[in-house]
């Protein structure tokens, strides 16, 4: 076992933990997406950590570690039923849907940005930036299952959990949403699929 600790929006510790493996030689056979942040003010500097944090730093990470990634390695991506995006237009969910590559799922959230960024301020509706991160989160799992056809990836939603981030009034336990997780890790499921509140997990 190796215990680490690992900002996932910063290179510099990726490189670390890649050094890591290789002096230890681990290889990875199951790789939880957990690390993610619920920021509530609406700013382009919030929106820009809230992806960095739970869409770049999944990518940046299982980029890295790639070489360490066994053939049948499950990556498993911790998503939300806020992916669902209620209220975001036709065309923004048609692209989402669309996308097949990791190149497709970047050049979403820079375009989200850059919109963010022109009408911070402005009074105009875009969806907020935890939800968009979820909802590319989900296409990214379309994108690696694709990509990587020999990995199993997957998004799961733990539900709506008393923690910190979904607060005393959440309806879900810790142990329920961990249980949902784990399942999503070790329990036969479509590569590429969305795994939301009300979907059992195989």
């Amino acid at each position: 076992h190796l215990g680490l600790g690992l900002d996932v929006t910063s290179a510099p510790q990726a490189k670390l933990l890649v050094k890591r493996l290789e002096a230890e030689g681990i290889a990875v056979s199951v790789l939880v997406h957990n690390a993610g942040v619920l920021l509530h003010e609406p700013s382009l500097d919030a929106a820009r950590m809230t992806l960095e944090t739970n869409l770049f730093g999944p990518i940046r990470i299982t980029q890295a570690l790639q070489p360490f990634l066994a053939a049948e390695t499950r990556i498993v991506l911790v998503s939300s039923a806020m992916s669902a995006l209620d209220g975001a237009s036709e065309t923004l969910r048609r692209r989402i849907d669309s996308a097949r590559t990791t190149r497709e799922v970047v050049v979403l959230a820079d375009d989200y940005l850059d919109s963010f960024d022109r009408v911070e301020g402005r009074g105009a509706v875009l969806p907020d930036a935890y939800s968009m991160s979820k909802a590319l989160l989900n296409a990214l799992a379309v994108a690696w299952s694709l990509e990587f056809p020999g990995q199993v990836t997957v998004a799961v939603s733990p539900g709506w959990i008393r923690t910190r981030m979904g607060g005393a009034s959440a309806p879900h336990s810790v142990r329920r949403g961990a249980s949902r997780i784990v399942s999503a890790c070790i329990a036969p499921v479509r590569s590429g699929g969305f795994y939301g509140d009300s979907s059992a997990v195989p």
